[in-house]
């Protein structure tokens, strides 16, 4: 395939021994790879002065011992207005550099070949001729340039000017010593080594020291708590060489009275976008108070518990030692009521049934203070399986229309739905649930149940016409031992513990406990149970 070749010839003339041209020598040699690399270095130099006169920083070249300016692009050209510089040596087109030392750290590169690297430098320069000097702060670099021979002659110059973002810094530290200044707790600051840089005043007259001493942070040891010590240096070193935040409990001493006060103590580091720790800033709150306090509540709490502890055990001894007694007592009352039945004396009879009902009423104080104490105590037992929640429903209806002649029991079943609980627990709170209805709502002569399905629960809820309760006391019914106090409700017997038992045992199945009630008209107590899924009736 034929290529694009550069070649230089020489066409040489001979001559026979007459003098007449004899014939044509032809010499040459192939240069292909030296105009290609001549015009990459073309490209290249061109390229390259793109790069310099659109770069976004300022960049120069300077050639000679004298540095004299050989390029200036658009970007250095800006910092100094319409002075013409190409050509002229740096000192002769910027005269104000003279004491700034920036001619030593050109001599210094040009005659070392090191790289200078400058960070924020603060120069007084001139922004145009005529023009007062500014003070302006740079990041700029000098590199050496070197000749064919390897031989320094000039030197780049690359940086841009930061003096808007140093000043905004400088603003910004300044307000942050205000702020920690007016914050009434000890505040401090520190370089990224972890050198101090600031204590608010707070801290110089808590600690006695001056400005100087606590930057010079060489008493420590006599203000933070020996056995504090230890830990501190531990936790500060850990925090320097991973930049995660200091957060501990220390004891300072307090200058006024000699005291160690707990302190909680948090120093944070402020990065820049690039994550690199930029200075620390921290806080020391006095929580010496605070902590006695907490510790002084852990033993009432404590106490409290232990008590509570006692008055359940009491509880269900006291009521494990009145069961056999009543259980007596209530066997002979059945004896003798059928021996006076037997023998016609409806007197003595009409009395032991009464006194029956009222045994039977202890009975359900006594059981209601023991399943009480084992609901507190997590000893409450359950036999869990899946059952027919409408059948239980029917069936205690029932029960206790027998046994109640005052109020007529509607009921309003939903379709039927299998349950996983323990059915006895579950009839217990229906039944407490109705005794409640009849007995809050005395001069009413109805009481309405109802169940409803909706969303995989099934809603048991039973209506009255009674009493009723105000607003506030509502979320209180379920809480144990708690009672509504009132002329009214005072008249009514029981020791506030049914709904709390209740509200436990439907919790236990993740159901909820709801009521709804107007004062003199009446309350709907409801709870809601999850469906027993894929059970078929």
């Amino acid at each position: 395939k034929p290529e694009k070749s550069f070649i230089n010839v020489n066409y040489q003339a001979f001559n026979d021994t007459k003098g007449d041209t004899e014939g044509i020598l032809v010499f040459g040699y192939d240069v292909t790879l030296q105009v290609t690399a001549r015009k990459q270095l073309e490209l290249h130099g061109e390229m390259m002065n793109q790069l310099y006169m659109n770069a976004p920083a300022f960049m120069c070249i300077l050639r000679g011992p004298g540095y004299v300016y050989e390029l200036v692009n658009p970007e250095y050209q800006k910092l100094f207005g319409k002075r013409k510089l190409i050509g002229k040596k740096i000192i002769h087109a910027l005269p104000e550099l003279k004491k700034t030392g920036i001619l030593e750290l050109l001599d210094n590169v040009y005659k070392t070949g090191v790289p200078y690297v400058a960070t924020e430098m603060l120069l007084n320069m001139s922004r145009d001729q005529g023009k007062a000097p500014e003070t302006m702060y740079f990041n700029f670099s000098y590199q050496p340039l070197y000749d064919l021979n390897r031989a320094i002659d000039g030197i780049l110059v690359f940086g841009y000017e930061v003096t808007k973002q140093v000043l905004a810094k400088k603003q910004g530290e300044d307000d942050l010593r205000l702020i920690l200044e007016s914050i009434p707790q000890i505040t401090i600051t520190a370089s990224a080594d972890g050198d101090f840089t600031f204590f608010n005043q707070y801290f110089l007259e808590y600690s006695g020291w001056t400005l100087e001493e606590a930057i010079a942070g060489k008493g420590w040891k006599d203000i933070i708590h020996p056995e504090d010590m230890k830990e501190v240096i531990k936790k500060g070193r850990y925090s320097l060489a991973t930049a995660e935040d200091f957060y501990n409990e220390i004891n300072l001493k307090r200058k006024s009275d000699g005291m160690y006060r707990c302190h909680i103590v948090r120093i944070t580091a402020i990065k820049d976008n690039l994550g690199k720790v930029m200075s620390w800033a921290g806080s020391a709150a006095d929580i010496h108070d605070q902590k006695l306090f907490a510790e002084e509540l852990k033993k009432q709490i404590e106490e409290r518990i232990k008590l509570e502890d006692q008055k359940n055990h009491f509880i269900s001894m006291a009521s494990h030692e009145l069961k056999t007694p009543v259980t007596s007592i209530k066997g002979y009352a059945q004896f003798l009521q059928q021996k006076f039945k037997k023998e016609g004396n409806t007197l003595a009879e009409g009395y032991l049934i009464k006194m029956d009902r009222q045994i039977n009423k202890i009975t359900t104080l006594i059981n209601d203070l023991l399943d009480a104490t084992k609901v507190t105590t997590g000893q409450l037992q359950y036999n869990e399986k899946p059952f027919d929640f409408n059948e239980l429903v029917t069936e205690i209806v029932e029960d206790m229309q027998q046994t109640s002649k005052s109020h007529m029991i509607n009921l309003s079943l939903d379709t039927s739905q299998m349950i996983f609980a323990d059915r006895n627990r579950v009839g217990q709170v229906m039944t407490n649930m109705l005794s409640n209805a009849i007995k809050y709502s005395p001069r009413a002569d109805h009481i309405i149940v109802n169940t409803k399905n909706k969303n995989h629960t099934i809603k048991f809820c039973v209506q009255d016409f009674g009493i009723g309760m105000n607003k506030e006391n509502q979320p209180k019914v379920f809480k144990q031992f708690f009672r509504v106090s009132g002329t009214v409700q005072d008249t009514f017997p029981g020791l506030g513990l049914g709904l709390f038992i209740s509200s436990e045992i439907i919790k236990r199945y993740k159901g909820t406990f709801s009521v709804i009630s107007v004062e003199g008209k009446g309350s709907t107590f409801c709870f809601t149970l999850p469906v027993q899924k894929d059970v078929k009736l």
